[in-house]
């Protein structure tokens, strides 16, 4: 995919989320700060230290403290266990009230707890995170170490809660095996003192979403003590393509993007690619097959329900059970990974019809039968 495309795509799918934070009662921005990491993954605030911020990425070493205000220059310290490899994978940090940094890593599982010590940190603490064979979460846990820990917060007596970033998604507390679980209150008073360099945590409690929480929240990125002694989770859930280039022909978004580079993007960027599965609007489940830039939003699909991968070839060539929905304006694609895009489907905008120099007309096939390579996306779905 050209420059130009790869960085406007990125730039649309994070459009559909760029106003939530402003959308929410009581909300002011004060201001901003580029925290010096590369790939930000944490960030903490320093109790006792107004202002004060700690970042951590998932691909340096380097823990950055600077100020919220820029007041002050901010400083950058390695936090590279002996063991360490190429990348950090930090997913997130909290800070005590003593000022050390619990970095939580994903693979391997662990937080490694440290402290200011000149113009470095000096590890005082590591903490396996363990989830024991045996334990409702064992499998899960195995089964993919890049959707374990997220986030983290302290709790009082050394535990920890860590946010489990999806199958499943869940709030854990660790702490010492056989110790009984604390609970989530509020932030803790004092420092948390791990009781060796070395310790081993295991899960205490577990909390999973309910079926609200399921369905506003998509996988959980960090966790957060807020005013009061809240606990603020932190999730994200990924809008669907559709609904990204969808915004992009929306103002103001319209007016900053140059026509042929939109254009360029729609040659390359379907909002529905081959292969994935949707639900159309009359219930019906399908995979999308084909696609036309000129029809971005009414592919080829090929019904579920039917599908056989033994026939694939066959049925796809007698059309039996293929749709064209630029031929069933009846219908349209109603669903995807569970979110409705009903209100997302475009026609491309009147200024790139297919008459019209610089937009590219894909040939039609020339008979009933479907190119060998859209039997080979059909057998990929």
């Amino acid at each position: 995919m050209p420059t130009v495309a790869r960085s406007l795509l990125a730039l649309c799918l994070s459009i559909p989320w760029a106003g939530a934070l402003a959308a929410c009662p009581g909300t002011q921005v004060k201001g901003a700060q580029t925290a010096p990491v590369a790939e930000l993954s944490g960030l903490a605030i320093v109790p006792g230290a107004p202002g004060e911020l700690v970042a951590i990425g998932d691909h340096d070493w380097d823990v950055a403290f600077f100020s919220a205000d820029g007041a002050a220059a901010a400083t950058l310290r390695r936090a590279r266990p002996d063991d360490g490899g190429k990348r950090s994978q930090y997913e997130a940090v909290a800070v005590d009230g003593a000022g050390r940094a619990w970095l939580l890593s994903e693979h391997p599982s662990r937080v490694e707890v440290w402290e200011r010590a000149g113009d470095g940190l000096r590890r005082v603490a590591r903490v396996a995170l363990d989830v024991p064979a045996g334990h409702p979460l064992a499998r899960d846990w195995a089964a993919d170490d890049n959707a374990r820990g997220e986030g983290i917060v302290l709790l009082e007596g050394g535990h920890l809660l860590v946010a489990k970033q999806k199958k499943p998604r869940a709030l854990i507390e660790f702490g010492p095996e056989g110790a009984a679980p604390v609970g989530v209150r509020a932030a803790p008073t004092a420092p948390p003192t791990p009781e060796a360099r070395d310790a081993r945590y295991v899960p205490l409690a577990v909390w999973r979403l309910d079926a609200a929480g399921e369905a506003a929240l998509g996988s959980l990125n960090d966790l957060a003590w807020g005013p009061g002694g809240g606990l603020y989770v932190v999730a994200s859930k990924p809008a669907p393509r559709v609904a990204a280039l969808h915004k992009l022909q929306q103002e103001p978004y319209w007016n900053w993007i140059d026509p042929v580079v939109f254009n360029g993007l729609l040659q390359v960027v379907p909002p529905y690619a081959p292969g994935t599965i949707v639900t159309l609007s009359d219930g019906k489940r399908a995979a999308v097959a084909r696609w036309l830039p000129e029809a971005p939003c009414r592919p080829r699909v090929l019904l579920l329900e039917e599908h056989d991968m033994s026939r694939t070839r066959v049925w796809a060539r007698k059309d039996q059970f293929c749709i064209d929905l630029r031929d069933r304006p009846d219908l349209h694609i109603a669903e995807v990974d569970g979110c409705d895009v009903s209100a997302f489907n475009f026609d491309p905008p009147p200024s790139y019809s297919t008459h019209e120099p610089g937009w590219h007309k894909v040939p039609e096939p020339t008979d009933d039968q479907m190119s060998p390579a859209e039997t080979q996306e059909l057998d990929a779905a």
